[in-house]
């Protein structure tokens, strides 16, 4: 009897970039994570992350620090913290594989940022909570609205449509930039 092995079949290990650490300040367990990881977890997290932003922009009620800013602020938890990890890693000890994950996804990171800087119905919430309840927020609950809202303006979220596209054509570049950099930079510091 010959046995097969299917090439698609999935262990059932739990991914511990996506699970809670138990180390004191959740801090990353290194000796659980392998480079396979990474790529898997930015990808769970970025749609996490848009999972989240389309729950808001969804939202019927009128928008509210509560129900907008408050949500949109832990939007990006899981990604903030793939993120950090992966990127930590990669400033102190790039390899070839991780450079190769790095060149995947650093696109894929400022096309969601695009998507988030320019979607439309979510700066009109926060554009809408900001003309509503600035003046009546105090301290971190007005600090985090006026950051947000400052952070969707410089983004470019009031420009219009055929000043966005070249906006995200821009972001793409810088993007697309900063990865070369931080090759030659490696290849530099490694030689």
């Amino acid at each position: 009897m010959m046995l097969t092995f299917n090439a698609c079949q999935q262990t059932s290990r739990e991914n511990p970039l996506l699970a809670e650490s138990s180390l004191p300040f959740g801090a990353p367990d290194f000796s659980k994570i392998q480079t396979s990881d990474y790529l898997p977890a930015f990808e769970a997290a970025m749609q996490q992350t848009r999972d989240n932003i389309q729950a808001i922009v969804d939202c019927q009620d009128s928008a509210t620090f509560e129900n907008t800013i408050l949500p949109f602020e832990d939007s990006g938890r899981q990604l903030a913290r793939v993120s950090t990890v992966f990127f930590a890693l990669t400033e102190a000890d790039k390899s070839d594989e991780l450079s190769e994950i790095e060149k995947k996804v650093q696109p894929m990171l400022t096309d969601l940022q695009n998507e988030i800087s320019f979607n439309k119905p979510l700066f009109q919430r926060i554009k809408q909570v900001y003309d509503k309840q600035h003046d009546q927020l105090t301290g971190e609950d007005q600090k985090l609205l006026e950051e947000i809202y400052k952070d969707f303006v410089r983004k470019g979220a009031l420009l219009s449509d055929d000043k966005m596209a070249r906006m995200k054509e821009i972001n793409l570049r810088i993007s697309d930039l900063q990865q070369q950099w931080g090759d030659l930079l490696q290849a530099a510091t490694n030689d």
